[in-house]
């Protein structure tokens, strides 16, 4: 099945400043390869297939890509990661807004109020582990506007996550304690472990016997296959039934909640959020 095109406006101006260089998408590949053999750094290669599904509004580039191609194209990185939603935070990463069609409410009003409602979460919400908001937490902490531009994009069967202050699992790429939106309406996971980078490979929730997690990973047969970020070594990875690790969906936003001296909320004991493994639907917890 052919991947939604989300990006098309972005994908044409990264199209114009590679033609504006008078550069192939191959060239593309070849010099991002240079930038990526001189930092030691695989993920900074950026394929010329790559190239293409992201100037077709397919995929939209990861940190690393967007940092290589800033520098083949000779612009400021943070131009690149504006026309996809992102604002950079130089302290504590990358903070990743969500992208508005075109027809909607600026970026950068979304960003004057993003910090103070990510404070909120973290005041009402934040857990030392993995967990799922209650419908009654998704309403007094996330803001509707952002319910309501999800919705537009035609995402409206959402969880909103917690990544716990234990859960290092995605490194850099999903780092502890950030507010994580899964779309629960993508639970098929690609046969086997074809991306091209690491910034480029979608990112899961599941629900295993330990509780939430989440992962990278790849399914062949019943197996899947969870992988965790493990930079500078080949990953051991870890092999779990589907019977065993029920997929609740696929990250599609998520934010970095700001640091602060503020005590974790408890978890709920009422109405807590849970996972039917056979079904692999998020359900209430009567």
């Amino acid at each position: 099945m052919a991947r939604e095109r989300h990006w098309v406006s972005a994908g044409k101006w990264m199209q114009a400043l590679r033609k504006r260089r008078r550069l192939s998408q191959a060239a593309v590949d070849h010099r991002t390869q240079e930038i990526s053999e001189r930092d030691q750094n695989p993920d900074l290669h950026v394929s010329a297939a790559y190239v293409k599904n992201i100037e077709q509004g397919r995929n939209r580039p990861g940190l690393e890509p967007v940092r290589s191609l800033a520098e083949v194209y000779r612009v400021l990185r943070k131009a690149v990661l504006g026309k996809y939603g992102l604002e950079v935070d130089e302290d504590e990463g990358v903070l990743c807004a969500l992208r508005l069609p075109d027809d909607m409410v600026p970026f950068s009003v979304i960003v004057e109020s993003e910090k103070e409602a990510l404070a909120e979460v973290l005041r009402q919400c934040g857990s030392n582990t993995t967990r799922v908001l209650s419908p009654d937490e998704v309403a007094r902490v996330i803001p509707k506007l952002w319910i309501e531009l999800l919705a537009r994009m035609g995402k409206t069967k959402l969880a909103w996550v917690i990544k716990g202050n234990d859960e290092d699992t995605m490194g850099r790429y999903l780092p502890p304690e950030s507010l994580v939106v899964v779309d629960r309406g993508d639970t098929t996971i690609d046969p086997g472990p074809t991306w091209p980078s690491d910034a480029a490979r979608p990112i899961y929730l599941f629900l295993l016997e330990s509780g939430y997690s989440i992962y990278w990973a790849y399914q062949v047969g019943r197996t899947i296959t969870l992988i965790p970020y493990q930079p500078g070594e080949t990953r051991p990875v870890k092999s779990l039934k589907t019977t065993k690790a029920a997929v609740c969906g696929r990250v599609i936003h998520a934010w970095r909640l700001p640091v602060a001296n503020i005590k974790p909320a408890a978890s709920p004991q009422k109405k807590s959020t849970i996972v039917s493994p056979k079904k692999s639907k998020i359900v209430p917890n009567n």
